[in-house]
């Protein structure tokens, strides 16, 4: 119970112990965010980072480009971490996977706004506003405010099956898999620190055809999470426009045959014009 009398009992404190109880006002009202005249929006990248970083699965309901046939998308994969939200899936074929790349920018309570870019079959299409609530730990919702896929809403809850991020079990892995819907095209190598190479170039991947992962690709394993920080430096591409830094987020999920070995890597990454999407098999 707070007391808001600035009187001192006579006889009941001394002169120390009430500065000493005066001070512990103050420091409760500091973290209470008292004395600021208004109520701040908590900031994301400490509310999100601590409760509900980590991978999810679900799907969204979206529409065609007329903005009013349905569309769904029914495996959605999202990346949260940070104020950084990243849901990849695939829509009606495999040309038009598409990749939302949020940005939060406040959160009060369980409810947050954000700025979504969207990337369909690899290239940046459009940017819409983005509302929606948090339930810590389990799930996310959220609504697109936009047009086309950028219009509608998305549900995913907590993947359990997402192995918390540990480069030590990644020794000398050769991961390999299809990179923006294509064919089996593209080998990955990740060593003990992190280090992320290609053994062998894409070939017929979407936007990033003939791509190379270089020198200067990493994995970060995020500590006590399921997620890795993923940067992507892709040189020699088909089209030279492609190549560059490209920055995401990853997680690997058990392999049901060979549990803990290897298992499935699932990738998202983007540098504002193009991305990517990817599971890769160990």
């Amino acid at each position: 119970m707070n007391n808001t009398s600035t009187q001192t009992p006579p006889n009941r404190f001394s002169l120390f112990t009430a500065a000493l109880f005066g001070l512990f006002l103050m420091v409760g009202l500091v973290s209470c965010g008292g004395g600021g005249g208004g109520s701040e929006p908590t900031p994301i990248v400490n509310t999100v980072n601590k409760t509900v970083a980590g991978y999810y699965t679900g799907s969204a309901a979206v529409k065609m480009a007329d903005n009013f046939t349905a569309l769904a998308i029914p495996d959605l994969r999202v990346f949260v971490q940070g104020s950084r939200i990243m849901a990849m899936g695939l829509l009606d074929d495999a040309a038009n996977f598409v990749l939302y790349d949020i940005a939060i920018s406040s959160i009060t309570g369980t409810s947050y706004s954000a700025v979504v870019t969207v990337y369909k079959a690899g290239v940046n299409i459009a940017t819409a506003n983005v509302t929606g609530t948090i339930t810590e730990g389990t799930s996310l919702e959220g609504t697109f405010a936009g047009s086309g896929i950028a219009n509608g809403t998305f549900t995913v809850a907590f993947n359990a099956d997402a192995k918390m991020a540990d480069l030590s079990v990644n020794v000398n892995p050769d991961y390999r898999g299809s990179i923006n819907a294509s064919g089996i095209d593209l080998r990955l190598e990740i060593d003990a620190t992190g280090d992320v190479v290609s053994s062998a170039s894409s070939t017929d991947a979407i936007i990033l055809a003939g791509c190379d992962v270089v020198t200067g690709s990493s994995l970060t394993a995020i500590t006590d999470e399921n997620l890795y920080d993923l940067v992507f430096v892709l040189s020699g591409c088909d089209d030279a426009t492609v190549d560059g830094s490209y920055t995401g987020l990853s997680s690997i999920s058990d392999d049901l045959i060979q549990p803990l070995i290897n298992g499935f890597i699932h990738f998202a990454f983007s540098n504002g014009s193009f991305a990517g999407t990817a599971v890769f098999g160990g």
